[in-house]
C-alpha cells in the first residue's frame, strides 16, 4: 500500500522565528511563521477574484503556517530569516496532539485544554529573496523603519508570494478515512462541507519525534458541490489521494472556569487540508467491518432527491473543536489500525 505525504511551500516569513532550548541553553528548535496563499483551482468555494488584494497580511487567500525544524543546518538559515523574506520548503505535515493554555479573565485561573500543533517538517529548506538585505532594513520594529519603506517592502512581498501562487501552498496525502465523512451547512450561508480525519502513515524518519507514533491525522474539508459530489463515495476506511493546500482559520472555543464559574470565549487557529481534488483507491474494507461501524457516525439524508444534502444536528462548533483537538485518531478502530499496520513503506 503506497504512502504519500509531500508539502511544498513558497511563503513570506511572517515574523521573527521562535526556538526551544535545552538544559544547557542550545537552541534545538526552531519554528518559523510564514504567510502562503493557495492557486486558483476549483476547490467548491468562492475563488479569489482580486489577485492584488495584498492590503495587510490577513488578505483573502492566505494561510498561516509554521515550519518547524530541529536539523542544524535548517536551524541557521531559519534563524537568520527576517520579515518579509521570501522561503521555500518542501517536507511533510505534521499533526501533534498537544495542550494549550488559556486564563480565566475574571479570576485568573490558568485552564489547558486539548489541541494539536500542526506544522511542516522540512527535508529543504532556503531563503529566494531577502528584502531586508535588499533595502540594508536592520530592523523592522517600530519607528526604526519608515512608513513608506515598509509599504513599500510589503507589496514586493506579497506581489512575489502571489506570482508563486500555484506552487505557493500545495499538499499531496495519501490516507485511509478513520471516521465516517460527515456534510453538514455552513450557518452563514447554507453552503455544505463534508469534513473527515484522513490517517496518514508517515514516510520520514523524523529524529525529535516519539517513535511509537508513526500516523498523522489532518483533516481534511470539501466545500460546495465537492463536497455533495464526494459524499455520495467517501466512506470509513477508503484509501484516498488528496491534492489540495494547508488552509488556517480562527475558530472560537468556549471555556468554562471552574473556579468562578464563568464561561468565556477565546480564539484559536487551527489547521485544515482543503483538496482541489480526492482520488479514490480503493476501499479496504469488508462488508462484515462495515456493519460495525458505529451507527453514530453515520449521516442522514434529508431534503429531495433532487438536491440531497446530508447534515448533523451538532454546531459548526463541535466540529471546529474536533479539528482543533486532532479527534481524528481517537478510537479510530481496530480495523483502520490493521489497515495502517500493514500499509508496505
Amino acid at each position: 500500500m503506497p504512502r504519500l505525504n509531500d508539502v511544498f511551500v513558497v511563503g513570506l516569513v511572517a515574523n521573527l522565528p521562535s526556538g526551544k532550548y535545552d538544559a544547557a541553553g542550545n537552541l534545538v528548535q526552531l519554528a518559523l511563521p510564514v504567510f502562503v496563499v493557495h492557486g486558483k483551482r476549483d476547490y467548491g468555494e468562492r475563488q479569489i477574484t482580486d489577485s492584488k488584494s495584498h492590503k495587510s497580511t490577513t488578505q483573502r487567500g492566505s494561510s498561516l503556517i509554521w515550519i518547524l525544524s530541529n536539523n542544524e543546518d535548517f536551524i541557521n538559515e531559519m534563524k537568520a530569516c527576517k520579515p518579509f523574506d521570501i522561503v521555500e520548503a518542501k517536507g511533510v505535515i505534521r499533526v501533534v496532539p498537544t495542550r494549550k493554555k488559556c486564563t480565566c479573565p475574571e479570576c485568573g485561573e490558568v485552564h489547558f485544554y486539548d489541541s494539536t500543533k500542526t506544522t511542516v517538517y522540512p527535508l529543504y529548506f532556503s531563503v529566494r529573496k531577502s528584502y531586508a538585505e535588499k533595502y540594508g532594513i536592520e530592523s523592522f520594529a517600530v519607528g526604526r523603519i519608515s512608513e513608506s519603506l515598509l509599504k513599500k517592502v510589503e507589496d514586493e512581498a506579497w506581489t512575489e508570494v502571489e506570482r508563486c501562487l500555484e506552487i505557493s501552498d500545495g499538499i499531496q496525502l495519501i490516507g485511509v478515512i478513520c471516521k465516517e465523512p460527515e456534510l453538514y451547512q455552513r450557518d452563514s450561508d447554507h453552503r455544505p462541507m463534508l469534513t473527515f480525519p484522513l490517517a496518514v502513515k508517515r514516510k520520514y524518519f523524523i529524529p525529535e519525534a516519539d517513535m511509537t507514533v508513526n500516523v498523522d491525522f489532518p483533516y481534511i474539508k470539501l466545500y460546495g458541490k465537492h463536497a455533495v459530489e464526494h459524499q455520495k463515495t467517501l466512506n470509513r476506511a477508503n484509501l484516498i489521494l488528496v491534492d489540495g493546500f494547508i488552509n488556517s482559520r480562527e475558530i472560537i472555543r468556549k471555556i468554562s472556569c471552574d473556579k468562578c464559574e464563568l464561561s468565556y470565549k477565546i480564539k484559536e487557529l487551527i489547521h485544515e487540508i482543503i483538496p482541489y481534488s480526492v482520488e479514490y483507491i480503493r476501499s479496504n474494507i469488508s462488508d462484515t467491518d462495515f456493519n460495525r461501524v458505529d451507527k453514530a457516525y453515520r449521516p442522514k439524508l434529508i431534503g429531495s432527491e433532487a438536491d440531497p444534502i446530508l447534515t448533523y444536528k451538532s454546531p459548526q462548533e463541535q466540529s471546529d473543536e474536533d479539528v482543533a483537538a486532532g479527534r481524528g485518531g481517537d478510537g479510530y478502530g481496530e480495523d483502520i489500525k490493521r489497515i495502517l499496520d500493514n500499509m508496505e513503506g
